[in-house]
């Protein structure tokens, strides 16, 4: 393609067709990028995400019964709620796919307005036919239709059915614009489903069918197939002068062609004359092409359905002649590797090499690439299944007659990319240095001459040569002579100054004089560089750049990974001579982004980072090989450290020495250790390297393949040793703490003393990406509590470079955080264990036995780590948030909004006297509300204790981490329990000023161990009715379900079968009433402490259920962190002397 294009500098007419044509190769990328952000509700392969949501996701039948769907979703508040996480959650990305799709539109709407225009005499003095006389204005007139082609074509990357829910999906969530109406019933038109995959197989008449919904003139439709078919638009066949190399000059004519004559099936279909003329120009010794950026189709298949099309290539592609052209490219491949290893030898290639050889390289270089692209074309299977009978049996054929290898294809690739990569490189350095070579040999030829001539003059004593003036003049006019020639000048004085040298040497019988013969030899041979100089021109470099176009290979390239990383894994320093490979891939780019460029567009850099970005995952999965055989070696390193060496003791006997040398084992890891160090440096010897506009630093490169194979080591490692059976088992977790614990010291003291030998910080790596993974897994867990959810891709944890896998979830949780979380919940539930808060652990009501202790916050970070812990206590906080709504919903909704319960609770509130004053008879005040209140205060036992619960583990994580900051980060705990202190002394905390600093304060509050979860804020609750009366049942109506026990030193309860655990129930209540406002916990006080009075009011014996409410309101103002002064207000010290002697024994 012309790099230049004047007819779009000239007038209007040409710079909107050039903006035209670079709008839609800028589509294309947009749609090719999308691919990738697929949302998984959509994807079949993704059944378990998109069954959530498939209530609130539908195709076109939607538009029938518009009405009748939304009434149907804003009747159910589940489906409504389903709706709004479905809009709130993909929205955005929704809204770029139609964005996408809409621009598919709006470029054929400009295409037929241009036309339009065109023909109209909008633009004076062009017109169709003399636009298409230009040589510019042809190439684009031909492109715009392509690319008209090509978008719908790409946008069927994602089937008919998808694009149809994408579409209404976005109808439903968008703000309903004049404009958006409009075009959304032109866009759903144009896109709707072609039924392309769903049957498996070609619909009928497609893709013409599909390219009808654009109305395209057809007069510009026979313009653009009759110049492609007859014309050599882009001026290719010069580069290319063989005559069996035409199909590869005329590849990119021939890709526009093919999707050209889908706007014009009849030739495919009925004009045999002209589809013989076009495969024997176009297809005369190929059936596979590559249409844009490496996707191919095969003929043989493309082509079935159309008769004159189908008959033509048939006739034309016997068997005979497929093993021919098999034959001829299979022999040629060795032949051409070895020659281009041949001029790679070290010091063969130079710039006079490369002057005097320029021809014979560019042939060598075209050949290779013409056998590179037919072999690499015909033996891909293109579709991974359903590929039609006859395309298969030329493929085989060709793989079977060839012998074909992909390591000796890739042998030819990487020896013609390097030798590709010292040409272009000597040829920049000789154009760039041109003016400065041709002057300096033309003083040395100027110079060397009058030298000769100073011989003849007789001046010199030690010459044998005689005196000869003539001669001596002749050789001071011909210096005179080569210093008037310029550079510009035509090359053929030069070659007339050589020939008179060689006639005077031979006239005058010079060559007698060795001295004299040899400076005339150096001469001519100087002279010869001035013309081999002269003869540079600019365009060589675009003639290299049109015949090492690689574009083809651009997704093909993949097939020959597995040869690139078994060549990497046996010589790890072939690392340096794939860079050169990659940068032939480089010039895949300048396909898409020429016209882009010319255009000045501003979609450049967005169309070059995302195929740059393409092309340097490429190049990272390639170049992971090194660390993954890296990681495999780390493995055997891991288990000698871990299960073979033993610890040196302090003090050792001399006779053991030798057994604690374990001298084979050392030497095996240090061979391994070797091996590492000698992947490190193939990497790292390959140069810094710009791929399109994104630099690699091989170093970084390293890095990133080490973090991105630790990553998956540590996700796997914790993916599978924390999955739990489904049955729960008391010392099962214990046991996979300590197993993961096990693994990752073992890994983590490998990977430290191998950081050396891969020249990186593997301390700070280890922890950075150790913490990230956690993270992820949180955040991913912690989404099944949040309306608008967070992403994977979208998540600041994730990274395209370096990503993070995630599993299948094995039971409810998503990810191992949920499933640990859930083994700490089933291990401490209050329904089955009791929690003793002086000695810190949780007892079992049947068997008595301790099951968890202060110590499992330690064991959890043997394994966890502090993010690990961190990660958990923020999941269980999300957790704690959703109980506290659930609480508040059974308070609001279950309790209050039901006749019955509302009665009762009325009817006591109305009996009960000032809460100074006394209930005569409290058992026939309270046992009857509490009767029929019975059901919903049974759902918030569990529910408060389930609170309290949260609350306990994470205020034993919570102590853990401060303790560990306390030792591992004085000096950070110091720091930031000093800022806290000062932010409490603000008299406003929700003002403006201190927002930010909050925000960034309370991750290192929470790190550190330094928040208080039982005084933790979650949320901002209105108070529901009743709240204070409903808590007072529930205190007097599970009192007699708990009992004292001494030796406990606290609350148990009295029948296994009633289980009620005293420290997890006041703790839970301690937590709702923070999120209440202060007049709820001062009523419930009042209330409480007059029950505690009237029962108490009796006889002298104290009752046992006065005593159990006592000491749970004392329990419950220790969790509020209140002053004991507000309980003695409502319940008067020598009560709470007088149970505190009776339960003491005193």
């Amino acid at each position: 393609m012309d790099q230049d294009v004047s007819f779009a500098t000239v007038d209007a007419c040409g710079q909107n067709l050039l903006s035209l044509v670079s709008r839609g190769n800028a589509i294309v990328a947009e749609l090719l990028r999308l691919e990738d952000y697929l949302p998984d509700v959509f994807r079949k392969e993704k059944k378990e995400e998109g069954k959530k949501f498939a209530p609130v996701i539908f195709d076109f039948s939607y538009f029938q019964t518009s009405d009748a769907v939304e009434a149907k979703i804003e009747a159910d508040d589940n489906l409504k709620k389903l709706d709004t996480q479905f809009k709130e959650s993909y929205c955005n990305v929704i809204s770029r796919f139609y964005m996408a799709y809409e621009s598919i539109f709006k470029y054929a709407i400009d295409l037929n307005g241009y036309l339009s225009d065109l023909s109209e005499g909008v633009y004076f003095q062009h017109s169709l036919d003399n636009v298409f006389a230009d040589a510019d204005g042809k190439q684009l007139m031909c492109e715009a239709l392509y690319l008209l082609g090509v978008q719908l074509l790409t946008a069927e990357h994602i089937d008919g059915a998808t694009r149809e829910r994408l579409l209404v999906a976005h109808h439903r969530a968008a703000v309903q614009s004049a404009a958006a109406a409009c075009h959304l019933d032109d866009v759903c038109k144009l896109l709707r489903s072609t039924g392309l995959g769903e049957s498996g197989r070609r619909p009928a008449n497609y893709p013409e069918h599909y390219f009808s919904r654009v109305p395209v003139p057809a007069e510009y439709v026979s313009h653009v197939v009759d110049r492609l078919r007859s014309d050599d638009i882009y001026c290719q066949i010069s580069t290319y002068p063989l005559p069996e190399h035409r199909s590869v000059a005329l590849a990119p004519q021939a890709a526009m062609l093919y999707v050209c004559l889908f706007f014009k099936p009849t030739v495919l279909a009925t004009e045999t004359a002209m589809m013989r003329e076009i495969v024997d120009k176009f297809f005369p010794d190929n059936w596979v092409i590559s249409v844009y950026m490496g996707s191919t189709v095969n003929l043989l298949e493309a082509w079935e359905p159309y008769k004159a099309a189908r008959t033509v290539l048939h006739a034309s592609l016997d068997t005979a002649a497929v093993k021919q052209l098999t034959g001829k490219h299979a022999t040629r491949m060795e032949e051409l590797t070895a020659e281009c290893e041949r001029w790679l030898q070290e010091g063969l290639l130079t710039a006079d090499l490369l002057l005097g050889s320029w021809d014979k390289l560019l042939a060598l270089i075209r050949q290779c690439n013409v056998t590179m692209r037919w072999m690499l074309l015909h033996t891909s299977q293109l579709n991974s299944g359903g590929e039609p009978k006859r395309a298969r049996q030329y493929r085989e054929l060709v793989v079977s007659e060839s012998h074909f290898e992909a390591d000796t294809l890739f042998r030819l690739l990487l020896s013609a990319s390097q030798l590709e990569l010292a040409c272009r490189q000597l040829l920049k350095q000789l154009l760039t240095d041109r003016e400065k070579i041709w002057q300096e040999e033309q003083e040395s030829v100027v110079a060397g001459l009058k030298q000769i001539a100073t011989v003849f003059s007789g001046n010199q004593a030690l010459t044998k040569l005689p005196k000869n003036e003539r001669l001596e003049q002749w050789f001071v006019r011909l210096a005179d002579q080569v210093a008037t020639i310029s550079l510009t000048t035509e090359s053929r004085k030069l070659l007339q100054v050589m020939k008179a040298l060689n006639d005077v040497q031979a006239f005058h019988r010079l060559e007698s004089d060795a001295a004299v013969s040899q400076h005339l030899g150096q001469l001519r041979q100087s002279l010869r560089r001035m013309a081999l100089v002269a003869a540079l021109r600019d365009d060589m470099l675009a003639t290299l750049a049109g015949v090492t176009d690689f574009s083809y290979a651009w997704l093909l390239v993949d097939r020959l990974t597995a040869s690139m990383q078994r060549s990497i894994r046996q010589q790890p320093a072939l690392v340096a001579k794939l860079r050169a490979t990659f940068l032939k891939l480089c010039s895949a780019l300048d396909l898409p982004l020429l016209r882009i460029n010319q255009a000045q567009s501003q979609d450049l850099a967005s169309v070059s980072q995302h195929y740059s970005a393409e092309l340097v995952s490429y190049l990272r999965k390639v170049i992971q090989i090194i660390p993954e055989t890296m990681f495999g070696l780390l493995d055997q390193i891991i288990t000698i450290q871990t299960d073979q060496l033993q610890q040196t003791p302090t003090r050792l006997d001399k006779d053991k020495l030798k057994e604690y040398a374990q001298l084979d084992q050392r030497l095996e890891m240090a061979r391994l250790t070797h091996a590492v160090s000698v992947l490190t440096d193939g990497i790292l010897a390959m140069k810094t390297t710009l791929v399109g506009v994104i630099r690699l630093d091989p170093a970084r490169l390293l890095e990133d393949g080490i973090r991105k194979q630790l990553v998956h080591q540590m996700a796997d490692t914790l993916h599978r040793t924390l999955t739990f059976s489904a049955k729960h088992k008391s010392g099962e977790l214990p046991t996979k703490l300590r197993e993961l614990r096990r693994r990752m010291d073992g890994f983590r003291r490998s990977f430290e003393y191998i950081q050396d030998y891969l020249h990186l910080n593997g301390l700070r790596v280890w922890q950075e990406e150790f913490t990230r993974v956690v993270n992820l897994n949180v955040e991913q867990e912690c989404n099944s509590f949040l309306q608008s959810q967070v992403h994977e891709r979208d998540s600041a944890y994730q990274s395209r470079t370096v990503p993070i896998p995630l599993y299948p979830p094995t039971d409810k949780s998503r990810t191992f955080v949920g499933r640990l979380a859930n083994q700490l919940l089933l291990l401490t539930d209050p329904r089955s264990t009791v929690y003793l808060a002086p000695l810190s652990a949780w007892y079992c009501l049947r068997s008595h036995e301790q099951v968890a202790d202060g110590r499992l916050p330690g064991l959890l970070a043997g394994g966890l780590g502090v993010a690990g812990l961190a990660g958990l206590d923020r999941l269980l906080a999300f957790m704690a948030v959703t109980t506290i709504q659930s609480i508040l919903t059974t308070i609001s909704t279950d309790i209050c909004k039901d006749r019955a319960c509302l009665e009762a609770l009325t009817s006591l509130e109305s009996s009960l006297p000032p809460a100074d004053g006394l209930v005569a008879n409290p058992s026939r005040a309270y046992t009857p509300a509490a009767g029929r209140l019975q059901r919903p205060l049974y759902s918030l036992l569990d529910q408060l204790s389930r609170l309290g619960q949260l609350t306990l583990l994470r205020e034993a994580i919570a102590a853990h981490l401060a303790a560990e900051a306390a030792f591992e980060s004085r000096q950070l705990a110091a720091a930031v329990e000093a800022l806290n202190a000062a932010v409490l002394t603000e008299p406003d905390l929700t003002s403006d000023r201190l927002s930010p600093l909050l925000g960034l304060l309370t991750p290192y509050l929470d790190w550190t161990g330094l928040s208080d979860p039982a005084a933790r804020v979650y949320l901002s609750a209105r108070p529901p009715e009743h709240a204070d009366t409903v808590l007072l049942l529930l205190l007097i109506s599970n009192a007699p379900k708990l009992t004292y026990v001494k030796s406990l030193g606290g609350l148990s309860c009295l029948k296994v079968s009633e289980p009620v655990d005293a420290a997890a129930l006041t703790a839970g209540l301690a937590v709702l009433l923070g999120q209440l406002p202060d007049s709820v916990t001062d009523r419930l006080l009042a209330r409480a402490g007059q029950a505690a009075r009237s029962q108490a009011a009796g006889a002298p014996p104290l009752p046992a259920e006065c005593c159990v409410l006592l000491a749970l309101l004392e329990l419950l103002v220790e969790r509020r962190r209140l002053p004991e002064g507000r309980l003695t207000e409502h319940v008067p010290l020598p009560l709470l002397q007088l149970y505190r002697s009776v339960w003491n024994g005193d």
